[in-house]
């Protein structure tokens, strides 16, 4: 699982990787595939626009893993 900003519509997201140092948009990471973005408000596929569409309101694995950070806080 990597992190993904999206600094600008219509542009590849960067990408935060923890295991590497360097700070690359998604299309230079060719060792990666963008499947899905997950945040607290749905679940995305990227167009080949570099534009985000909705594909769901919630990921069933994702709202666990809030669920057990609020457990743990």
């Amino acid at each position: 699982m990597v992190l993904c900003y999206f600094k600008d519509i219509g542009k590849s997201p960067l990408v935060l990787d923890n295991l590497s140092f360097r700070i690359l948009d998604l299309k230079t990471r060719e060792d990666l595939e963008a499947d899905i973005f997950i945040n607290k408000t749905g679940i995305f596929k990227l167009t080949q626009e570099n534009k985000l569409l909705k594909t769901a309101d919630k990921h069933p694995l994702y709202e666990k893993l809030l669920k057990k950070i609020a457990k743990e806080n």
